[in-house]
């Protein structure tokens, strides 16, 4: 019985790590959004301003784009990767009870 209850609580806890590293990705990756539309915002409103999207202006808009996906896809890789540890763990301390 305490056993299953021990179990519980450590899972219980690494769950709950679990969900503040998302929350913090989400967190991460919603900032980087807002800035991002802001800094493209600008851009488009400064190329509209003279009725003319000149190529140079259209490619610093798509860079600041493929910036936008560029950054995402590290911070998503970076919660994979920390994910991965907390799975990690939960395993070695599953085990560790088991044996007990």
């Amino acid at each position: 019985m305490s056993l299953g209850a021990g179990l519980l609580f450590i899972v219980g806890g690494f769950v709950s790590r679990h969900l503040i590293l998302k929350a913090e990705k989400h967190r991460k990756i919603k900032l980087l959004a807002d800035k991002k539309l802001n800094v493209i915002s600008d851009l488009v409103s400064k190329a509209l301003d003279d009725e003319t999207i000149l190529d140079a202006e259209f490619t610093r808009i798509l860079s600041e784009i493929d910036t936008f996906f560029d950054k995402k896809e590290k911070i998503r890789l970076e919660a994979k990767s920390s994910e991965g540890s907390l799975i990690n763990k939960i395993k070695t301390k599953a085990n560790a009870l088991k044996l007990r």
